[in-house]
Parts: structure tokens; C-alpha cells; sequence
């Protein structure tokens, strides 16, 4: 899972692994995705997560779903019913991993 995504075009996405796919509807465990998405120069990106479903531990130590542009870092995890990020500048690495026990439906 992940790959170096390079949008020139409005809009592309991304979805943890097994997020509305499979028969369980579930990332599995020990899960590790990257994935760097870049664009033109002098543009931002924008990320709209329309669910945010990861294992929700203390401090995110569990199943943890991060997002880095260089300026901007920050880590999610639990439920959100929806999530907006603007990034400070043209790229963006994001990264999704997950512990060894408990999964849930990702994003």
C-alpha cells in the first residue's frame, strides 16, 4: 500500500487498506503505508477525510494515521466524521500504521 501520488489534475485519493473493499471492511494488523503526494509548485494540497475510523490508544500509540508537510505535523487516530487538512505547501507525506491487535474500518 502506498504509492508516490503526483496530482495534475483538481483531485485523486487515497484509502488505508481494506477500507471499503474486502469482505471485512477492516485494515489488518501490523499494517505500515506510506505515501507522498506532491503537486505544482506554489499549490497546497487538501485532504478530505469523509471517515476517520483507526484504534484510538493514548497518545495515538496504537494504530496511528500521520500527516507531515514539513511545517505541519500531526497524528490521528479514534473517529472523526469528518476531517479537513491544508497543507503549508506542495507536498505531503503520509504515513498509516497499525499495532498488532485490534483493527477498525480506516479511511
Amino acid at each position: 500500500c502506498g504509492n508516490p501520488v503526483y496530482l495534475n489534475g483538481s483531485h485523486g485519493y487515497i484509502q488505508s487498506p481494506g477500507y471499503m473493499n474486502d469482505s471485512c471492511n477492516q485494515y489488518r494488523d501490523s499494517e505500515n503505508c506510506t505515501w507522498e503526494i506532491s503537486v505544482g509548485d506554489g499549490m497546497e494540497i487538501e485532504l478530505m477525510f469523509n471517515e476517520i475510523e483507526i484504534e484510538k490508544c493514548d497518545e495515538c500509540n496504537c494504530d496511528v494515521l500521520k500527516l507531515d508537510d514539513g511545517h505541519q505535523r500531526i497524528q490521528l487516530c479514534g473517529l472523526k466524521e469528518s476531517f479537513l487538512y491544508r497543507s503549508t505547501g506542495s507536498w505531503l507525506y503520509v504515513e498509516f500504521s497499525t499495532d498488532s491487535s485490534v483493527t477498525s474500518r480506516g479511511f
